[in-house]
């Protein structure tokens, strides 16, 4: 459990986007008529050969990036080769793109398992769910982005989406993270009353993030790799279980549905998008934050 100082650093320090009540004077200037839907939900990809990140001559340009290094696509900022991260929340989505360029979606599916639109049904039994059917499949990490040095502040709060190839990496991951054990702040493993390892949640860990290039017959693209980097400390443990509390409660589903909704027009011709050249992490991607259903990591449904 946090200390009371631990607790006030968070509060100094919220999670992009929470909606939090406090004193009048504690919301900044200008500030007063901002709601949470209001807010672009940050997301954290990698610069592909064909990425628009780095043409000079693209909107979304970012000084310096190279291909293969991480980017947050909301701050424009380019966050090297290697990063660290506290994970907060793990959940599905799904999309079916419409056939032709700039029509958008036909279904989507915001938890993975019942979809809304055309043909609107259950993920399992769909017509359209498997390899190259034409629904993609995405695993979402709500992650927080750890600073060199001092307090986790706001602008770590981002997403990780993993689709196509990168499936196996996530799944690998997870499967990673549910056998770690859980330790105190001395280092020692935490014992449940029958004396039994209680496993860790998703935020009691540290993982760093680095980037590795890929390629098939299709091409060559930028895939993550990832490696434990031992345990969270009490105020990485509280911002994720800040984090993990606000996933589970929808804050962010109006804004995430409506970037859904503006990217849709960007996506290219079917069965590009499954294409790992194109781009590894592509825009396209769902990230609605829905309350999951069976989180890999069950401790985040029992806080």
């Amino acid at each position: 459990m946090a200390t009371q100082k631990n607790t006030a650093a968070i509060e100094k320090f919220p999670p992009a986007g929470l909606a939090r009540k406090a004193p009048a004077q504690a919301v900044p200037d200008g500030f007063e008529n901002v709601e949470p839907q209001d807010y672009a939900i940050p997301r954290l990809n990698i610069c592909q050969p064909l990425s628009p990140e780095k043409n000079k001559r693209h909107e979304r340009f970012i000084e310096g990036l190279e291909e293969g290094q991480i980017f947050n696509n909301v701050m424009h900022k380019n966050l090297g080769n290697k990063i660290r991260i506290c994970v907060a929340h793990f959940f599905k989505t799904r999309i079916k793109w419409h056939g032709t360029i700039g029509e958008g979606i036909d279904c989507r599916s915001f938890d993975g398992v019942q979809g809304r639109g055309n043909p609107g049904v259950l993920c399992r039994g769909c017509r359209f769910n498997g390899v190259n059917k034409g629904c993609t499949q995405f695993y979402n990490f709500a992650v927080i982005v750890l600073p060199d040095r001092g307090p986790v502040g706001p602008e770590g709060f981002a997403t990780m989406s993993f689709k196509s190839t990168g499936i196996t990496v996530a799944q690998q991951w997870l499967s990673r993270m549910r056998l770690l054990k859980d330790k105190d702040s001395k280092g020692r493993e935490v014992l449940d009353e029958n004396g039994v390892p209680v496993i860790a949640p998703m935020f009691g860990s540290l993982h760093d993030i680095t980037t590795t290039q890929r390629s098939n017959e299709k091409g060559t693209w930028w895939q993550y790799d990832i490696k434990t980097a031992g345990s969270a400390t009490e105020e990485q443990r509280a911002s994720g279980r800040d984090l993990c509390r606000s996933m589970l409660s929808g804050k962010f589903m109006k804004q995430a549905e409506a970037e859904i909704e503006r990217e849709a027009g960007e996506r290219r011709k079917p069965g590009e998008d499954e294409t790992p050249r194109l781009r590894g992490s592509f825009n396209g991607q769902s990230r609605r934050l829905h309350p999951l259903r069976g989180c890999f990591s069950c401790t985040c449904t029992k806080l």
